[in-house]
Formats: structure tokens, sequence, C-alpha cells
């Protein structure tokens, strides 16, 4: 019982990002060679620094593609997100990146293992944000580099590091590679699953067994009522709401309302759809992701 446009949501947004990127390179190898005396260096410098995502997008001889849904999902064990910058203060620009440094432990007492970087830059003059444009991880020692693997959380594409733990002000992230610690001191920018689910488009991620359960942790489930279960088969759109959420032992359980929503619709609701809601297990089982996601960009 797959949503349909769960593909749509997860792969055209990031394709928007990498055509972006694909055009200001193209329109910097495009423009007209200009007079050494109007050169701009940040222009210079915001080239270079594109060019060095798309090679970390796409190293040698990796087929250019858009990762599939699965690229974009939410990882195992994510206990939440990390909202990352998406504009810096002026001045900014790539040639002055803000850096945090990263730790193997919740604690600045060893030396760093790395540091993540956020390289910035303007479009033009008519557009004097400075927009983040890379998310770069350096390892130490060795110094190499990968992007940081990063998620949406609304409209505005505001990225958000995944989170797998958190001590105080200290979150360990996901990495390409492993994970690090990083000390955030403002604890807004940090939204916890599942709470984070709640005001926003939010579906079954993978293939949801149809079970809901009348308590926490009580017994075996119960498969959804027959009329929800033909009206999906046919087409029907619908949205989870999220309605609370209980610890029991050392398992989450979330209380859910499956409500028939337009988006994605092939048919309209029937007038006699009954309610369904019940409980179910934040996380799956059989490989410990989170059993909710939603949309970041809506419908």
């Amino acid at each position: 019982m797959k949503k349909s446009n769960i593909f749509a949501a997860t792969v055209c947004a990031p394709v928007i990002g990498f055509l972006m990127i694909g055009f200001l390179l193209a329109a910097g190898e495009s423009a007209p060679a200009k007079e050494n005396s109007d050169y701009d260096p940040q222009e210079k410098a915001l080239k270079a620094l594109l060019e060095k995502i798309d090679q970390l997008m796409f190293p040698p001889g990796a087929p250019r593609t858009v990762p599939g849904p699965e690229a974009f999902a939410p990882h195992p064990g994510l206990i939440g997100l990390l909202e990352l910058p998406y504009y810096l203060p002026q001045p900014c620009g790539p040639d002055q990146p803000v850096s945090f440094d990263l730790f193997a432990i919740p604690s600045s007492t060893d030396p760093p293992i790395g540091s993540l970087t956020l390289h910035s830059g303007t479009l033009n003059e008519e557009f004097p944000l400075c927009y983040v444009f890379g998310r770069i991880v350096q390892h130490l020692p060795g110094g190499e580099e990968e992007l940081l693997p990063t998620r949406e959380t609304n409209n505005d594409e505001t990225k958000a590091a995944i989170v797998y733990e958190r001590s105080d002000s200290w979150y360990r992230i996901a990495l390409s590679r492993g994970s690090a610690w990083i000390n955030w001191t403002n604890p807004d920018d940090f939204l916890s699953y599942p709470s984070l689910l709640r005001y926003r488009m939010t579906y079954f991620d993978g293939d949801w067994d149809g079970e809901l359960w009348r308590a926490p942790d009580d017994g075996p489930g119960e498969p959804l009522p027959m009329a929800w279960q033909q009206y999906m088969k046919n087409g029907g759109g619908w949205v989870v709401d999220i309605l609370d959420e209980r610890r029991v032992g050392n398992r989450l359980w979330i209380r859910v309302q499956i409500v028939d929503h337009p988006c994605g619709s092939m048919i309209d609701p029937p007038d006699d759809l009954p309610e369904a809601s019940g409980w179910i297990p934040a996380y799956r089982q059989s490989d410990g992701k989170p059993s909710l996601w939603f949309f970041a960009r809506g419908c």
C-alpha cells in the first residue's frame, strides 16, 4: 500500500537542485570572458565551489544519474533532524566559509576528527542573499571530503542533518561514512521524531502491512477496515494524522488516524469510509527505519 507519489516528492526535489548547479556551471562556461580589470574574484570562487560540489556528487567514473527514492528516505535509527542554515548573513561568499568541528564523542576534550563546512555565495546582484550551496564534511587526518547527507524539512528547502543520538547540546549526525558528534547551541533547530511529523503531510514509509493496534504493545494488530483497503487499492489519496506518541518499555508507539486526501488521488472517497485510527510502532522491526515520514514540499 505505497503512496504512488512518494517517488515524485523524493526525487523531483533533488533533481531541481542538481539542475540548478548544472545551469550555473553551464552559464559560467558559456559567458564571455571578462577583462582582467573587471574580473570578480567572488564569481570565480563561486564557480569553483559549484564545480567542487558537482565532483563530490558525481565522482570520476560514476554514472551521472539522480538517486532513487531510497536515497532520500529516513535512515535506520533516526531520532530526528537538525536544521542547518539555508542562508548566511552578509558578508559571505565562497572565500568566507562557516565551519563546525566534528568529534568522535560528545565532548571537545579530544581533538576533532573532522569538520562540517557551509559554503555560500550570491547568485547575482539582483539576488544578494547568501545562499548555502555546499555542506561539505572533511575527515581528519587525510583530508577526504564528502557531501553531508541531508533531508529537507519544509517548502523553503531548509536542509537538515540526520540525527542518531542526542546528549544535551551534542548531536550525533549521519555522515556519508559513519557518524560524528557536533555541538549545536540552538535547541530549536532540532526536530525530534515522531513529533516533527505533526502538521506535515505524513505517509507510511515502505510496505505497510495495513495493521493498527487498539493500544500500544497490546497483542497482534488488527487489519485496516475493508472499505479503506478497497479505497487505497483503487488509487484513493490519503495521509496520516499524528494524534499521540507513547513509549512502552523500550519501544516507541505513535497513535495515528488515516484520512482521505485529494493529493494524488485517482478517485473520490466513498461516503461510508469508516474511521481508521490506532497505534503503530514508531520504527519498523524489519530494518529499524521510521514507520512514518513526510512530504517536505507538501502535495
